[in-house]
């Protein structure tokens, strides 16, 4: 029952992708035509007249969010398959040497490069560092 719930719930936000006809959107959401002539410089005065469109206000940004939740359903399921076969003790036991291996490299990362964010990003807001004690 988690997993229908799961895809009918991606299916839902797939949906907000499908273009419609005029007539369809605004039946389906009628804040829609309101929503276009506010935010669109292209809107019809007329909205029967108005090209397919979606549902979703900003499509890119929904194609984002959809692969967001695709992802975090597919690492659910791959977790949940695993602790069925293996112990969590044993998933507890990788969790660690995996930070144990993570927290040398962070620290050495940081002493290379202590102003960039992964050793090569540099953090496009200006934070101060804090004052370090002479």
């Amino acid at each position: 029952m988690l997993d229908a719930a799961l895809i009918a719930w991606l299916a839902l936000a797939a949906l907000q992708l499908v273009p419609l006809n005029p007539a369809s959107r605004s039946a389906l959401s009628p804040a829609s035509v309101g929503i276009d002539r506010a935010l669109r410089l292209d809107a019809p005065a007329d909205p029967r007249l108005a090209p397919r469109a979606p549902l979703s206000i900003d499509a890119a940004s929904t194609v984002w969010a959809l692969a967001a939740a695709v992802s975090v359903v597919v690492v659910f399921w791959s977790a949940r398959r695993i602790l069925a076969r293996r112990s969590p003790r044993t998933i507890l036991r990788g969790v660690a040497a995996a930070g144990l291996i993570a927290a040398p490299l962070a620290m050495a990362q940081h002493v290379v490069a202590p102003k960039l964010l992964y050793g090569y990003v540099l953090p496009s807001l200006e934070a101060p560092f804090p004052i370090r004690p002479s």
